[in-house]
């Protein structure tokens, strides 16, 4: 399994040119692992959410899923530094989210 956040960072790009350089990591993954499930986060801020979800779509591999994580984290109850990235609460409830997820995959 490969767990791909990206996005967060990546506010000063564009749609096209965001979507052309997640689609070519994919496809970099996707060939170093053909047979990997490849779950692609929305980033917790929602950067680039739209163009992350369109690119696994294009895709159309059934290995490769786009997980929304909106509402797994909060801001109020203290799950990130700063504004944007996990604070150790915050990875723990990601980690536990992600193990519900390879759960699901050895059921």
């Amino acid at each position: 399994m490969i767990v791909v956040n990206q996005g967060t960072n990546d506010a000063a790009f564009g749609s096209d040119e965001f979507r052309t350089a997640y689609r070519a990591y994919l496809d970099k993954l996707r060939t170093a692992a053909p047979h990997a499930r490849i779950l692609a986060l929305r980033p917790f801020n929602g950067a680039h959410a739209e163009d992350i979800a369109a690119v696994v779509a294009q895709l159309a591999d059934a290995r490769t899923e786009f997980v929304d994580t909106t509402d797994w984290l909060s801001p109020a109850d203290g799950d990130f530094n700063g504004t944007v990235h996990p604070s150790s609460q915050g990875h723990r409830k990601v980690a536990d989210r992600l193990i519900d997820l390879l759960a699901k995959e050895h059921q």
